[in-house]
């Protein structure tokens, strides 16, 4: 089983690699990350990217209080200004999961990634673009010092200029980036039938 993921699928691609029993054979993360609780998520972001839209009190208790949704198409309420409202106050990951992550950070390291890297973690490919507004390239710098620390197989792949799903590098970057996930992956998946 190989598992692949970008941005909060990265986040799920990551954490498939220690959550998931058995374990999956390889996984691509694409601007994905392993920390739920540093600055970068836990302080109000100072990019622009995070000041579009803003919603009040009222509209983010809608959306709080409305169902599950695992189809965005689906969603009733506006979920990307509910995003965006939480970058901008820094409280998206005490939203998500109700706790704070200041005074009980030990309640998100069973769902870090970079908390739970061991030796036996599967081998990882990693994609991110180095000017990432939304999820800082150094989530992937330190997911990748993890590895190495674990002695587990990886590759680690940095687009030049890449914003957000690498948007705004060169295009033959990107091209490139792509380029290495399929034969990644067929060194660890084997071929159906063998």
């Amino acid at each position: 089983l190989a598992v692949l993921g970008g941005s909060a699928g990265g986040h799920l691609t990551l954490s498939a690699g220690f959550r998931v029993n058995p374990r999956p054979a390889v996984l691509v993360a694409f601007w994905g990350y392993g920390d739920l609780i540093g600055p970068w998520l836990s302080q109000p972001s100072p990019h622009e990217r995070h000041r579009s839209v803003t919603q009040d009190v009222a509209a983010m208790e809608a959306v709080e209080q409305g169902p599950p949704v695992a189809n965005a198409a689906d969603r009733q309420l506006d979920g990307g200004a509910y995003y965006q409202t939480c970058r901008q106050r820094g409280i998206w990951p005490a939203k998500v999961s109700g706790f704070d992550p200041e005074t009980a950070p030990e309640k998100f390291f069973p769902f870090m990634a970079a908390k739970n890297v061991t030796p036996d973690y599967p081998p990882t490919l990693l994609i991110h673009g180095t000017d990432d507004t939304d999820v800082p390239h150094e989530q992937s710098e330190v997911m990748a010092r993890e590895f190495e620390k674990h002695g587990v197989s990886h590759e680690f792949v940095s687009v030049k200029g890449g914003e957000h799903g690498l948007a705004g590098a060169d295009p033959k970057d990107i091209d490139a980036a792509y380029a290495k996930v399929l034969p990644f992956i067929a060194k660890f998946v084997p071929p159906p039938g063998e």
